[in-house]
């Protein structure tokens, strides 16, 4: 799985996943794990994952994308996440 974090606004903005208050938090309902990720600092609670900026990709300025993504494994169903917030915000998956 792979995510872009994009900057759409007019100042910069530092970013990470993680729980409420800090970024991004994704949450699974079939028991899939996180193996590797990349371009992030990935942990995994239960059905919960989160993902802190790497030191090096903490910033975003307008304009500008970060990747990060993970591989991951399962057994039975893969369904999407049940929810995916940004910076506490619901975000929409694809």
């Amino acid at each position: 799985m792979v995510h872009r974090v994009s900057h759409h606004g007019d100042h910069h903005q530092h970013w990470q996943y993680a729980d409420p208050a800090v970024v991004a938090v994704l949450d699974y309902t079939a028991g899939q794990q996180v193996e590797l990720g990349w371009n992030g600092e990935y942990s995994q609670g239960g059905n919960r994952v989160t993902v802190a900026a790497a030191s090096w990709n903490t910033d975003i300025d307008p304009g500008m994308t970060v990747s990060t993504g993970f591989t991951g494994s399962h057994s039975g169903s893969n369904p999407a996440p049940s929810a995916f917030t940004l910076n506490g915000a619901s975000c929409t998956t694809r």
